[in-house]
């Protein structure tokens, strides 16, 4: 997770959970060449539900063909990232002095992207003992000094929707003044400071007119 994406660094983990740091040197020519950027995109994180469940099973049914092939190899999974992504709100949480009751909030009713959030949601519960709740924009309410999502209060917001996709709602006739109070008061993941790290951001790296001229390959 990048930490644009956060509103709050962690500095320690919760128990249980397990904070990681990883480093590593890049300059033998061979990974140079082969380095490719990838979309940031640090709204919302896809893939929270398949990554972890798809390793499992590739560590299950591919795991022993490759041990056929050589008995030395030593193969693990990954951390899971929704035991990190409970790390970051729990932290959050904590250090803003709110409860832990979340919601997930996203176009829940598109009908296309990666659709995994009701067993993400399933997941921050079951595991984690986490409150969880998921909806849309359109699904929250402001009053009585808090955030609700239909009888449940809202402590903090986990967000897979940029802040121009709420402009297109607000147009539209949606009350996006709950997103508003939960990006003011430092309880959406990810803070506002995430809009400044959006895909467009990226042409700067990416359009050659810009990178030769302001950028060298350091």
């Amino acid at each position: 997770m990048a930490p644009g994406m956060l509103g709050h660094q962690p500095k320690r983990a919760q128990p249980g959970l397990r904070a990681t740091r990883r480093g590593g040197r890049l300059h033998h020519p061979d990974v140079e060449d082969s380095l490719r950027f990838v979309e940031p995109n640090l709204t919302g994180i896809g893939g929270l539900h398949m990554v972890p469940t798809s390793e499992r099973l590739i560590l299950k049914l591919v795991g022993p063909l490759l041990r056929q092939a050589d008995q030395t190899l030593q193969l693990g999974l990954n951390d899971d990232i929704r035991d990190l992504l409970t790390q970051v709100l729990v932290e959050h949480a904590d250090a803003i002095g709110t409860g832990r009751g979340v919601c997930l909030v996203e176009p829940k009713y598109d009908g296309y992207g990666i659709d995994e959030q009701v067993d993400l949601a399933r997941c921050l519960r079951e595991r984690h003992g986490l409150r969880v709740t998921h909806g849309e924009p359109s699904g929250l309410r402001s009053g009585g000094g808090g955030v609700w999502h239909g009888g449940d209060p809202v402590d903090l917001a986990y967000r897979d929707y940029a802040v121009a996709e709420q402009l297109v709602l607000a147009d539209e006739g949606v009350d996006v003044e709950p997103m508003k109070v939960l990006l003011r008061e430092n309880r959406m993941v990810s803070s506002i400071a995430a809009e400044l790290d959006q895909k467009s951001c990226w042409e700067i790296f990416t359009d050659p007119l810009l990178s030769h001229r302001y950028f060298g390959p350091a």
